[in-house]
């Protein structure tokens, strides 16, 4: 699900949406549509998506197909993953902390 891997990768370098939207050059709420799983980028901003973070639209495809192929073994994963999508910026903070504290992963300062 990119929705949920876009999140995740705003979440790990500490930026807002308004920075990533502004870095791709596209309007916040835009991005925020990709975020939110209810509009995609087109293929110039998946580039620019993989530009800006430093990884390969390869990496971010499998990236997606994981995610994808847990979420349909893992049934909870999926629950999680649908609902992390939809919460404001801070209650995402919060339980993405907790999910890396609790795996030992720290966050980009």
């Amino acid at each position: 699900m990119l929705a949920f891997l876009l999140r995740y990768f705003r979440y790990l370098n500490n930026l807002t949406a308004q920075e990533v939207a502004d870095a791709l050059g596209v309007r916040v709420q835009r991005y925020k549509n990709w975020e939110r799983n209810k509009t995609y980028p087109d293929l110039k901003n998946f580039f620019k998506i993989a530009e800006f973070y430093n990884y390969s639209l390869n990496a971010i495809y499998n990236d997606i197909k994981n995610i994808n192929n847990l979420m349909k073994i893992d049934k909870q994963f999926k629950i999680i993953a649908e609902n992390l999508i939809l919460v404001n910026d801070k209650k995402y903070d919060l339980v993405v902390q907790k999910l890396f504290e609790y795996n030992g992963i720290t966050k980009k300062a």
